[in-house]
């Protein structure tokens, strides 16, 4: 009888150990998910951010406008006679980016959020402002804008990346266009990237 109980208690420990490593074993695995899947959402926003960096720092002008209709999550883009579009399509979850020929090419993947914000010296400039006149070069042109938007003095971009298993990715930056690099201007909640001219900074 003192066998059999001996067996049992030996089977009881042999099941609380096993128990316990394949607890620790689970653990170690969620937390390699969620360090790699807040490592991936680091790196795509790192992409998209100098994506749309880029392309605002040479900006000669830049509209609230996708396809000229006034939006909180699309931006127009002109750099002399280039053009680009900028937008999210919450489908798809997608930073698209439209260029001069109308082709609409993904820029980042997995993005929850995309924001854009037109500030002057007097503050945010709402889009109805640049839709009412007076025009540039003159009303007649196909290529016309509102003078309003030569006030433009920092566009404020703000993504979000789906972090998946780990927390959502999630930056704030500022770019003056007009080849103003002096004024780019981070805020981010997913550590130090350091860059030439900014960074990413943790909440």
């Amino acid at each position: 009888m003192s066998g059999l109980a001996e067996l049992l208690v030996a089977a009881a420990v042999s099941a609380a150990v096993m128990g316990a490593v394949l607890a620790a074993v689970g653990s170690a695995h969620v937390t390699l998910l969620t360090q790699s899947d807040a490592q991936d959402a680091s790196q795509r926003l790192r992409v998209g951010v100098e994506v749309l960096r880029r392309d605002l720092l040479a900006a000669t002008l830049v509209l609230p406008f996708r396809d000229g209709v006034p939006t909180g999550d699309a931006i127009t883009i002109r750099a002399g006679t280039a053009r680009r579009e900028f937008y999210f399509d919450a489908a798809a979850s997608q930073l698209r980016r439209v260029d001069g020929e109308g082709a609409s090419l993904p820029v980042l993947d997995g993005i929850t959020q995309l924001g854009f914000e037109l500030l002057g010296d007097d503050g945010p400039i709402a889009a109805s402002t640049l839709q009412d006149g007076p025009w540039l070069p003159s009303a007649e042109s196909a290529d016309r804008f509102d003078a309003d938007a030569l006030n433009v003095r920092l566009v404020r971009v703000h993504v979000t990346a789906d972090g998946r298993h780990a927390h959502d990715a999630d930056v704030t930056f500022d770019v003056a266009p007009r080849g103003d690099r002096k004024s780019t201007r981070l805020n981010s909640s997913h550590g130090y990237i350091s860059y030439a001219v900014f960074c990413l900074k943790k909440k």
